[in-house]
């Protein structure tokens, strides 16, 4: 009798045991795909998804500068809170990369960060919204105690500020987008024809691309997007810091902020939106862009946005 009793006891601590062990393993696994960052040197798109005998396929890629990939995963994160499937890659060459490379101007061997992931179907749900991130794994040149250099291997998770709703890629989450009406003029050929670089659904504000030129598009019925004295701040990052103004090379981005009137638009009077426009006139590639719309006085933040260039893709 004792002994199946101490036979019970022992075979349930090693139940404990496991399941503590496998729960360890997926909070370790989460832990390290559950935060995101900026790197203005690590760039990463995906580029096309296609189905195929009840797979998706994702294509995209990755670079950092002046570092070598090691390995990507893909994480395709539920906009509703309801979990997150990782997946791995494999190497593949990548026409956008190379296109990306070109304009960028890098020198140097960036080839392996194309690559090629595979996802059941069955393993999404059709109707969920999907945010995309790549983890990427690389290595950085760092210092040994005794001043000697080394390379040692990092990792981050990064936005491709992607996501994917029922087969589609989007720059932004489509299951809250809603795109601003306008009947006639310029901002209907700049929302039809143009690109939508970003949208903040809680701010009501639109950033559009048209003709090399960005756009940003205030819903009025938000009060924050009334308020003066309104400021846009817009900053530029560069894979080419050395080519930045040269008061800005140490903050390694391009401050453009302006005043939102000084570059509105006139629109009719009943319009439900104020607008402004800034051409990108650069001498430099633009790898990234961080904007927002913040009160100048008091410093208060009301929106942000981070996106990459269509053009650049």
């Amino acid at each position: 009798m004792l002994f199946c009793v101490l036979s019970v006891v022992l075979i349930w601590g090693i139940y404990a045991v496991m399941v503590k062990w496998v729960r360890w393993e997926v909070e370790k696994e989460n832990a390290i795909i559950a935060w995101a960052e900026f790197d203005s040197n690590i760039l990463a798109g995906i580029d096309e998804i296609q189905e195929n005998n009840g797979k998706l396929s994702i294509s995209g890629w990755a670079l950092r500068i002046d570092s070598e990939i090691k390995d990507i995963k893909v994480v395709l994160q539920d906009t509703a809170g309801k979990g997150q499937q990782v997946i791995e890659t494999t190497a593949a060459e990548n026409s956008n990369l190379k296109q990306y490379i070109r304009y960028l101007e890098l020198e140097g061997n960036y080839s392996n960060g194309g690559f090629l992931a595979e996802v059941k179907e069955n393993k999404l749900k059709k109707k969920n919204c999907y945010e995309l991130f790549l983890y990427i794994s690389y290595e950085e040149e760092t210092a040994n105690e005794d001043g000697s250099d080394k390379q040692a291997e990092k990792g981050k998770k990064i936005k491709t500020e992607q996501y994917l709703y029922d087969g589609e890629i989007y720059n932004y989450n489509p299951k809250v987008f809603v795109e601003p009406e306008f009947r006639e003029g310029t901002m209907q050929q700049v929302v039809q024809e143009g690109k939508v670089c970003a949208y903040s659904p809680e701010g009501k504000a639109w950033v559009y691309l048209y003709e090399e030129s960005l756009y940003w598009i205030l819903d009025k019925t938000v009060e924050v997007n009334c308020k003066e004295p309104k400021k846009v701040y817009l900053h530029l990052y560069s894979t080419d810091i050395k080519r930045l103004p040269e008061n800005r090379q140490i903050y390694l981005f391009d401050n453009l902020d302006f005043y939102f009137k000084d570059f509105q638009l006139l629109l009719e009077e009943e319009s439900l939106y104020c607008a402004a426009k800034a051409e990108l006139n650069v001498k430099y590639p633009v790898s990234y862009v961080r904007t927002g719309l913040y009160d100048h006085e008091t410093g208060e933040k009301y929106w942000s946005l981070e996106f990459r260039l269509p053009t650049a893709q």
